[in-house]
């Protein structure tokens, strides 16, 4: 009896350490759509262009998280998800990350292709319900990453 006492105490503890996971923060007022790329994929590699930072504040979650998450346990095979969040409108400073990944790690070890990375800064003028896109260039010879308004 007292064994299964202390087996439902200790499950109650661990349960109550559980976090849920936290929900995109939602701006109030005007916002704008800001969407993840990549190109490439599958067996291969692919080049993750996404919002890292936006306003000042970290931004948490973007496609590269959820291409990640897609593949765990697909060995080589890397399943690229899309992603996009909104944010508020008008003049911010956005950081725009680019970033080659692979699906399993032994990957990165073996590929030149692992250490393609470049990150930077920018000044913008999002528009109210205006959709966006982080898009670049991830190769040896050239490394740059941008915002493409969609429209």
């Amino acid at each position: 009896m007292l064994r299964r006492f202390m087996l439902v105490v200790s499950v109650m503890l661990v349960a109550g350490c559980a976090t849920a996971p936290q929900a995109p923060e939602v701006p109030i007022g005007p916002s704008a759509v800001v969407a993840d790329t990549a190109t490439g994929g599958g067996m291969g590699g692919a080049a993750f262009f996404y919002l890292s930072e936006a306003g000042g504040k970290q931004i948490q979650q973007n496609n590269l998280q959820a291409s990640m998450a897609a593949s765990y346990g697909r060995g080589t095979d890397l399943q690229v998800r899309p992603f996009e969040r909104r944010i508020a409108a008008g003049k911010t400073k956005l950081k725009l990350t680019a970033r080659y990944a692979h699906a399993a790690p032994i990957q990165s070890i073996f590929s030149s292709a692992a250490s393609y990375a470049v990150d930077g800064f920018v000044e913008a003028e999002l528009r109210e319900n205006a959709r966006y896109r982080v898009v670049g260039i991830l190769d040896a010879f050239k490394r740059e990453v941008w915002l493409e308004d969609e429209a």
